[in-house]
């Protein structure tokens, strides 16, 4: 059973990271009040969409059925829930300068190959 959480903090933690650095980015963007909506819900939820299709493109070489959108869904309800988010946002929020300034080229990195690989496969 052990096993069994160390291999699901590991697959959700970047996604927790993520969510931590597109809410603070949301944040400077509407002058430090609380992001309004879930924009960045939507976005976290639009890269994961961006991940499956490109992933079925190139593995089977077709778009995956309309079900299988619902994986990015099911990924992103936790974070809609504010206690979730505020947990992860002070889990994060002490993060030091180098490891911030690392987090948030990997984050940008990340973004990039998500859309460039969806074009490329396209």
């Amino acid at each position: 059973m052990e096993c069994v959480k160390k291999y699901i903090n590991a697959v959700i933690m970047p996604f927790n990271y993520l969510f931590y650095k597109l809410y603070v980015f949301y944040l400077v963007i509407s002058s430090g009040d609380s992001p309004s909506g879930m924009s960045h819900l939507g976005v976290m939820g639009a890269l994961i969409a961006c991940n499956i299709i490109t992933l079925s493109l190139t593995v089977w070489g077709y778009f995956p059925p309309i079900w299988i959108y619902a994986i990015s869904f099911l990924i992103i309800i936790p974070y809609a829930f504010s206690k979730v988010a505020e947990i992860i946002v002070s889990k994060y929020e002490n993060e030091q300068e180098n490891s911030r300034i690392i987090g948030n080229i990997v984050v940008v990195i990340y973004i990039i190959l998500s859309v460039v690989s969806l074009i490329l496969v396209l």
